[in-house]
């Protein structure tokens, strides 16, 4: 199994696969990882092709970088509706956040989307109101109201909180990513 060749081309959505587990890096470290219409594009081409690839059970989902894991859309594009996220654009496989650093407004769509989130003790979460559009099943998850986060929340807080499963060095977190892509219970 493949890639396809346009998911090769793309700079923005990196799309690998190790084994049977597809690599989702998003790639605008000079950018804090930021939605534009740019990358929201190479989502949607990387979550339709993984929509309708079942030899592909679990997609891991990360920024490229130490620091940010993303801090949500370009300020022009705040409110808009990008539709970046797996759950809404048909991704069906579990699906692992490995968060390697800082996570603000709309980046919290990807960790609502996941089955299982992994936290490397440097990242941090914030946001003023989550976004439209987070909770792609609907419902309110308990960890929405169990903690303030309109002021950085450690990643140890974030998981007493419930966002978070597990917290490791950030030297593991692709380790431990890999082995929660097939062992971890959701």
């Amino acid at each position: 199994m493949d890639i396809p060749p346009g998911l090769r081309e793309q700079n923005r959505a990196l799309c690998g696969l190790q084994g049977d587990v597809a690599w989702v890096r998003l790639n605008r470290i000079d950018a804090s990882h930021m939605i534009d219409a740019s990358l929201a594009d190479e989502l949607r081409a990387v979550w339709s092709w993984l929509s309708d690839e079942p030899r592909v059970p679990t997609v891991v989902v990360t920024g490229v970088g130490p620091e940010i894991f993303s801090l949500g859309q370009e300020a022009d594009r705040r409110g808009e509706d990008l539709a970046f996220t797996p759950r809404r654009n048909g991704v069906r496989q579990r699906i692992v956040a490995a968060v390697n650093g800082s996570v603000a407004r709309e980046g919290f769509a990807l960790l609502a989307e996941a089955d299982v989130v992994i936290a490397a003790r440097n990242a941090r979460f914030s946001t003023p109101t989550l976004p439209t559009g987070t909770m792609a099943t609907g419902g309110h998850p308990a960890w929405l109201s169990a903690i303030d986060w309109s002021t950085p929340v450690p990643a140890e807080a974030a998981r007493a909180a419930g966002l978070v499963d597990e917290v490791v060095d950030l030297a593991s977190l692709k380790e431990v990513a890999r082995v929660a892509s097939s062992t971890h219970p959701v």
